[in-house]
């Protein structure tokens, strides 16, 4: 096939004069001739004339996808739109709507195997699975409805069903969504090594191997690694997690512009001021990069934050740590080592009710 196209390309010159068609072919050569089965086209409908649509990838980490190219925005236009894209193995999208540059449609993930598909939305049904057809989808309903039935705790379940189906890439994905979403579990270790050699060693499924080394570096019981960051006069200190008397520390990620971050200020400062006196110490690390210096200084001041402020700079050390959604917090034990990733604040209110007052 690569001969052929070698050849037709090289002597297009002068066939595409006798041959009108011989574009098209070529066009259809190239994109789809060199790789048989890996790509699909998604044709759209959504109850919408006019915007744009595009695809989103799992917990907005598009590293698990062999190409950007997926995730470009198409135009709609009488309420039809076409996706095209390469796809190495069954893929996990959800599918966002835009209209005037905003987002007005979101949809739950859903499973995109090769070959042509179709997917129909309700511009209504947000956070729903939108109707599109292949082998997969069945499966991925079916998984869907057990996980709303599990009485396992998440991480138990993806074991239980990596066990009993072998080939799926169905939990594949979902892993690769609870790994960014909660963090590195050793049962996902387990349930990893439960699938197939051909699931493992897919695009995919070769890069959650390698986060999960990584992030195992910095699951429950490791050390936290320690920080070279900027302070509120941007001059380079390491991070300074414990007073004298500090049992337990707990470092916030964060940034200057990120709502969710701003909204857990004034409840943290309650559990900070509570436990404080008992050996509670906390340390905010934000990742504005040079252009938001200045409204990270303002966040800090406007919301008076008591603890000590440092700055990673454009996020490169909070991406090391594979840190993706914020906030992200660690709550470490006087030695240094990692106790908790992300616990909500009321969890963690109890845990040190427990063990510290």
């Amino acid at each position: 096939m690569k001969k052929l196209i070698k050849f037709l390309a090289h002597w297009k010159g002068w066939l595409l004069p006798t041959f009108p068609f011989m574009n098209w072919f070529l066009f259809t050569m190239s994109v789809f001739g060199q790789s048989p089965g890996r790509h699909f086209v998604l044709n759209g409908k959504i109850n919408i004339d006019m915007g744009r649509a595009y695809l989103v990838p799992v917990s907005y980490d598009s590293s698990y996808y062999p190409t950007e190219a997926v995730f470009h925005k198409t135009m709609i236009s009488k309420g039809k739109f076409t996706i095209r894209g390469l796809c190495s193995q069954p893929s996990m999208f959800g599918l966002c709507i835009a209209a005037d540059s905003v987002p007005i449609y979101i949809s739950n993930y859903f499973i995109v195997n090769s070959g042509i598909q179709d997917i129909t939305c309700n511009i209504d049904s947000i956070r729903e699975i939108p109707g599109i057809g292949n082998k997969y989808m069945g499966e991925f309903r079916n998984f869907e409805t057990a996980q709303e039935k599990r009485e396992t705790e998440r991480s138990q379940f993806l074991l239980n069903y990596a066990r009993a189906h072998r080939e799926s890439f169905i939990v594949l994905w979902e892993m690769i969504e609870k790994l960014t979403g909660g963090g590195y579990d050793p049962l996902l270790d387990s349930a990893y090594h439960s699938l197939s050699v051909p699931v493992r060693s897919s695009f995919a499924g070769k890069v959650l191997a390698k986060k999960m080394a990584t992030m195992r570096r910095f699951g429950v019981g490791a050390p936290f690694p320690e920080l070279a960051l900027l302070d509120t006069n941007l001059n380079k200190v390491k991070i300074d997690l414990f007073s004298r008397h500090s049992k337990y520390a707990l470092v916030d990620f964060w940034y200057s512009h990120c709502g969710p971050c701003l909204r857990e200020f004034e409840e943290l400062k309650k559990l900070y001021k509570e436990n404080e006196p008992f050996g509670l110490a906390v340390a905010a690390v934000s990742t504005d990069d040079k252009k938001s210096v200045q409204d990270w200084k303002r966040v800090i001041r406007e919301y008076r934050l008591p603890w000590p402020q440092y700055l990673d700079m454009g996020g490169h050390q909070a991406s090391g740590l594979l840190i993706r959604a914020f906030p992200t917090t660690f709550l470490l034990d006087s030695q240094g080592k990692i106790v908790k990733r992300d616990p909500d604040l009321k969890s963690l209110s109890l845990f040190l009710e427990e063990h510290i007052h």
